[in-house]
């Protein structure tokens, strides 16, 4: 599911508002009515390192999100997770198949260990992900941690107040989406 706030004033109602990283962070690590629950963000990156530099489609993750998608990677790993926080370097890339097949570094094949250059940074490649996956915008290529956002993007990613992330989760078994709405908004 993907768990929204609801923000009310004098001048408008918004039913789905998503989230600052601080927030999301706070609902994923205190929801009761959910197993595991993580924010993600859809991502332009620019693939260096190649003649001419290509733009990709990637997903910046929580370290729980091919978990909670029933996702496993065809080679190598996907992020790591110890509870509910991430353990994982952020000089890592988890890539799809399609861009495996795609993408040669110099004369040599996409592998794991390979180093990527996106943004004009190097990340290593600890997992392939199957053929046909492509994460939850359904034209990704590239999965990142959300921690290396900042250096990817703008400094104030995982700081600002802005109200960008999209927090996935699943509910346990046996709660209902209503109960799952009242803890959420209780925590919004």
């Amino acid at each position: 599911v993907v768990l929204y706030s609801r923000h009310e004033s004098l001048r408008q109602v918004r039913p789905q508002v998503n989230w600052s990283y601080a927030r999301a962070q706070f609902v994923s690590e205190r929801a009761t009515t959910v197993d595991l629950a993580g924010p993600w963000r859809p991502a332009a990156f620019t693939l260096t390192g190649q003649i001419p530099p290509t733009v990709i489609n990637g997903e910046f993750v929580s370290a729980g999100y091919f978990e909670l998608l029933g996702a496993q990677p065809a080679a190598g790993r996907h992020f790591y997770r110890t509870g509910r926080a991430a353990t994982e370097s952020d000089a890592t890339v988890v890539v799809s198949d399609t861009f495996r097949a795609r993408r040669q570094l110099g004369a040599d094949p996409l592998t794991i260990g390979s180093t990527l250059q996106l943004n004009g940074h190097e990340l290593t490649v600890i997992g392939i992900m199957p053929e046909g996956f492509q994460g939850i915008t359904g034209t990704a290529e590239v999965w990142l941690p959300i921690s290396v956002a900042p250096q990817l993007t703008y400094p104030e990613f995982l700081t600002t107040n802005q109200d960008f992330i999209t927090l996935l989760a699943r509910r346990k078994a046996g709660v209902t989406t209503d109960a799952a709405s009242r803890e959420v908004a209780l925590l919004a």
